[in-house]
């Protein structure tokens, strides 16, 4: 855990950077819908996260940070 991203991965990404914001969107929503499930809250519910990407020691080396909320958010109307 914590090694980064499979080297298949961090091949494909170096090579088309363009696909880091997809891939990206694609972990938000796995783990989007993983929390909302474990909460029981609807669909409508979100939760946050921000997800700063580093390239270290070159362009085959893309590092990531996830930091997500702790739990699952929404609004009832009323603001």
């Amino acid at each position: 855990m914590g090694a980064g991203p499979p080297t298949g991965l961090r091949l494909l990404l170096a090579a088309r950077p363009e696909l880091l914001t997809p891939v990206l969107q694609v972990v938000h929503r796995v783990i989007g819908g993983y929390l909302r499930e474990r909460s029981g809250a609807p669909r409508a519910g979100w939760c946050g996260d921000a997800n700063p990407a580093f390239w270290l020691g070159g362009e085959l080396n893309i590092h990531l940070h996830r930091l997500v909320l702790d739990g699952v958010y929404q609004c009832d109307g009323e603001g």
